[in-house]
Formats: structure tokens, sequence, C-alpha cells
């Protein structure tokens, strides 16, 4: 537990340099969630920039993603069935205009954290004691019969 806790007093008071478009990239979309400076400068440091043109489709419901994006300047609309969903949209200063910060900024959280929990805690039932159980494949149920 000491080994740990020198860690994370180690990584709370590393001094990092930022540039001024880091710094503002930290406060708008980290610093109000409790990542320190450091830990901001790790996910950078495993992080590319990708710059994608106008009108261009970045993600399509139901497709799974194999990154989360962060959107860092310009603006994204959402639509589900046509309809704009402003939560799922981006636009500068919305961390600032909406409760919770700008949470369109972000894509692809969700899937990547639900596959991630899933890795770090696997999905098992054991036996605590001895089990009796029934069991019935499904594909021995004929087609229209559930029986």
């Amino acid at each position: 537990n000491a080994y740990n806790i020198s860690l994370i007093l180690s990584e709370r008071s590393d001094k990092v340099t930022m540039t001024k478009a880091e710094q503002a990239l930290y406060e708008e979309h980290f610093l109000t969630h409790g990542v320190t400076p450091k830990q901001f400068h790790m996910i950078m440091e495993k992080s590319e920039e990708i710059r994608v043109p106008k009108d261009q489709v970045i993600v399509r419901a139901n497709t799974p993603l194999d990154s989360v994006y962060l959107v860092t300047s310009g603006r994204t609309e959402a639509s589900i069935l046509g309809r704009h969903l402003t939560y799922a949209s981006s636009l500068p200063g919305n961390n600032v205009r909406q409760k919770g910060g700008d949470s369109g900024a972000w894509i692809g959280e969700v899937p990547f954290l639900e596959n991630f929990w899933k890795k770090q805690q696997p999905q098992r039932r054991h036996t605590k004691s001895p089990v009796e159980f029934l069991s019935k494949r499904r594909d021995n149920v004929e087609e229209g019969n559930d029986e």
C-alpha cells in the first residue's frame, strides 16, 4: 500500500509543462473531472490528432469503435432519425454553457468503458456449494415450440 500511495503522491506533485493549447484543452475537458496534469500528459502522449473534413461522418450508430474520440476544435452534430441530439453534439464553450460540461465532445466513451470493465471483471458464475440444475440447449428447441 505504501508503494501505491507514493505513486499517487508522485503523480499529483509531478510538474508538467503544457503549451497554451494543451492548457486550454486540459481546462475545458479534464480539469473539472479530477484528471491531474500528469494523467493528462500521459493521455496526450498516447493520443494522436486526427483532422476530419466538414460533413464527414465520424461514427455510425451500432458500429463498434476501437477508440475513444475527443473533439478538441470545431463543431459536431449528432442525430438519430433526423432529430438533432444536443447532448451528443459539441460546440466550443459548451463546458461553460452546459451543466456537466461538453458531453458531446466525447465520442465512444461508453462502449470503451463497457469493454474495459468486461476485460477487468469477466462475467462468470461459480458454485459456492454442490449444485444440481437442469439445462436445455436452445438449438434443441424446434422452431415455434419452446417447450
